[in-house]
């Protein structure tokens, strides 16, 4: 809309935003409307008028799934990178993030750029351990496998004929001098 009118004339101006960016406003003198984009302006004498952009803003949503946490969600500007973070819970292991804008989506720690809203989660996987159970001379044992975090798992000792029970070795034992015990 620069250029020179008439006096008395309504010049038309109108302000387009870039992409990312939103209209925000007029200042100076004899604007019609200055929160409209599209607005006239009075020309009684000379004018000089401005048009106000700012950056957009979008919602960074992040879930965690059963098994950990996140940080980093909020609002953030247009083309900000935002640093995210999935922590797991003890006895789980992160598996990757779901969502789009994540820059390496099999790291914990990554960013995620912000050019609209985004919703993006964290998905953790319970870890398994490997129980294994080994007979002394003279018996057999059950109750060796692979078992999810934090299971209790039963295990038995079956002494051959001629010998007797003694006790369990090992760590994290209910009762280390029953047959049967978790």
């Amino acid at each position: 809309g620069s250029g020179s009118y008439a006096h008395v004339t309504n010049a038309l101006i109108s302000a387009t935003p870039l992409s990312g960016y939103f209209f925000q406003g007029w200042s100076g003198e004899g604007v019609a409307n200055k929160n409209l984009s599209s607005s006239t302006v009075s020309m009684l004498e000379n004018r000089s008028v401005s048009a106000s952009f700012s950056k957009n803003s979008y919602l960074l949503t992040l879930t965690a799934g059963f098994g950990g946490s996140v940080a980093g969600g909020g609002s953030y500007k247009h083309g900000e990178n935002v640093s995210i973070t999935a922590a797991p819970n003890i006895g789980y292991n992160f598996l990757g993030w779901s969502g789009e804008g994540v820059r390496d989506l099999n790291a914990s720690d990554t960013q995620v750029q912000m050019n609209e809203s985004r919703s993006i989660s964290a998905l953790f996987k319970i870890k398994n351990h490997e129980l294994l159970i080994f007979a002394g001379h003279g018996g057999s044992t059950s109750g060796s496998g692979s078992y999810e975090h934090g299971t209790m798992v039963a295990i038995n000792a079956v002494p051959a004929s001629g010998y007797l029970f003694s006790h369990w070795t090992g760590e994290n034992l209910t009762d280390i001098n029953q047959t049967s015990t978790t």
